[in-house]
């Protein structure tokens, strides 16, 4: 596996800032604008700051590994790198699977992973 660069000074914090809360998007509905701007804000924060960085992730979370991506529990003892990564292969499948995005925050692995990394309180 390959690790990632660490973040720069206070990346972390702007992340998790701007990171949409799932009960306010619901609030406004997924098809609203005020959905759309959420995360279109959000995902500008994560390239602005460098927390998204390449690597392999189709390779990373193939196979037996493509599980990982999938189960929500694995973020509660996941450690920082790993949640990272794992938000940087959700972020990239929406451009492959239309809709990805707004599945993950609806069924609440977003608010799960930034919330491990607000407990770990670290920047991986």
């Amino acid at each position: 596996m390959k690790k990632l660069p660490p973040l720069p000074d206070k990346a972390l914090g702007y992340v998790l800032q701007y990171a949409p809360s799932a009960a306010t998007l619901r609030q406004f509905g997924e098809k609203s604008p005020q959905w759309n701007d959420k995360i279109y804000i959000f995902l500008r924060v994560l390239y602005a700051t460098n927390f998204m960085s390449p690597f392999n992730w189709m390779q990373e979370f193939s196979g037996n590994n493509r599980a990982v991506m999938q189960d929500a529990s694995l973020l509660d003892t996941a450690d920082a790198e790993t949640v990272r990564k794992l938000l940087i292969a959700h972020v990239r499948a929406d451009r492959f699977c239309e809709g990805h995005l707004n599945a993950i925050i609806r069924d609440g692995y977003l608010e799960r992973a930034l919330n491990r990394l607000r407990a770990l309180n670290v920047s991986p």
